[in-house]
C-alpha cells in the first residue's frame, strides 16, 4: 500500500486537533488503512493517541477560569487522574460551543463542562474514582445553588411553604467534609460500599453561611417543594402518590412544622390560606 501523501497527512492531523475523535467516530472502518498510510511518516497509532490527547491539553487549558468558580470538581478531576481522558473527550463539543456561541460567558461555560462531566462519568463503569467524582460534582452544585443571589420578590408569589433563603439538596456516598478533605489532600476515595445519603445545603436570608443537615428521604422529599408553585393541597396528593396511602393536607402542614422545629435553621413559612388545614 502507498503510502498518504504529505499535504494530505498534514490536514489529517489539522482535523485530529480540532477534533479528537475524528477517526473514532467518521472514520472509524477505515482507521486501519489510515494508520498504515501514514506508517511512512513518524508518527503512528501510538502518536495518533498522543495528537488527539494534544487536543484535551489545548481544551484543558482553555477552562483555566473554571478553578476560580469550581475548584473541588476541577481538582478532583486532577485528583481521579482522569483530566486529559475527559478534556480529549470534550474538547469536540467545546470547540463546537466556542466556535457558535463565542464569546461563552463563563457560567454558560461552567454549566457545558459539568454536564459533559456527568455524562462521560456515567458513560463508564462506576469505580470508586468515578462514583466519588459525581459526588464532588453534587456537593458544589449545591453550594454554588445556594450561594447564588436571592430574589424575594419571586417568594411572595410561591404557594407552596416558603423558606427566606436558599434550600438544596443532593445524595451523596461520602459526607461533604470528607469530600472537601480528599480532594484538598489529593488521595483518592476508599471504596464506595455504603449507599447514599441525603444532604440539605441551606443558606439563610443575608448569610454567608451554608448549614448542612443529613435527612431521611421523605424529609427530602417534602422539602423539594419549598419555594415551589405547588400548594399544600398539590404536595398532599403528591406525597400520597409516593408513599401509597393517602396524606390529608393538614397532616402535610404539621410534617412542614415538625421539620422546621427539628432542623432549627429551617424556618418555613405556611402560606397563610393553607393555615386553617391545621384546624379542620
Amino acid at each position: 500500500m502507498t503510502g498518504m501523501r504529505q499535504r494530505d497527512a498534514h490536514a489529517l492531523l489539522a482535523a485530529l486537533l480540532r477534533d479528537p475523535n475524528y477517526l473514532n467516530d467518521s472514520w472509524n472502518d477505515r482507521r486501519h488503512a489510515i494508520v498504515l498510510q501514514l506508517s511512512c511518516y513518524p508518527f503512528g497509532e501510538e502518536n495518533l493517541k498522543r495528537i488527539q490527547q494534544f487536543s484535551g491539553h489545548i481544551a484543558k487549558v482553555r477552562h483555566n477560569q473554571l478553578y476560580d468558580i469550581i475548584p473541588l470538581t476541577m481538582q478532583a478531576l486532577h485528583v481521579a487522574g482522569l483530566e486529559i481522558d475527559f478534556f480529549t473527550y470534550y474538547s469536540t463539543e467545546f470547540n463546537n460551543l466556542w466556535e457558535t456561541q463565542r464569546p461563552l460567558p463563563l457560567p454558560d461555560r461552567r454549566r457545558a463542562f459539568v454536564s459533559s462531566l456527568i455524562r462521560y462519568l456515567n458513560g463508564r463503569p462506576r469505580t470508586s474514582l468515578h462514583l466519588f467524582l459525581l459526588d464532588v460534582i453534587s456537593h458544589e452544585e449545591c453550594l454554588i445553588s445556594v450561594r447564588s443571589t436571592i430574589n424575594f420578590d419571586e417568594l411572595n408569589a410561591f404557594v407552596s411553604p416558603v423558606f427566606r433563603g436558599r434550600i438544596c439538596s443532593t445524595l451523596l456516598r461520602w459526607h461533604p467534609q470528607q469530600l472537601e478533605q480528599m480532594v484538598d489532600q489529593g488521595r483518592p476515595p476508599p471504596p464506595a460500599d455504603h449507599a447514599s445519603t441525603c444532604y440539605i445545603y441551606v443558606r439563610q436570608k443575608n448569610a454567608c453561611h451554608v448549614s448542612l443537615y443529613q435527612v431521611d428521604e421523605l424529609t427530602n422529599f417534602l422539602l423539594s417543594f419549598v419555594n415551589s408553585k405547588t400548594s399544600v393541597e398539590g404536595i398532599s396528593a403528591a406525597l400520597s402518590r409516593e408513599i401509597g396511602q393517602p396524606v390529608a393536607a393538614r397532616d402535610v402542614i404539621r410534617c412542614y412544622e415538625a421539620i422546621s422545629e427539628a432542623l432549627g435553621g429551617l424556618k418555613l413559612e405556611i402560606p397563610c390560606e393553607s393555615c386553617s388545614l391545621t384546624t379542620c
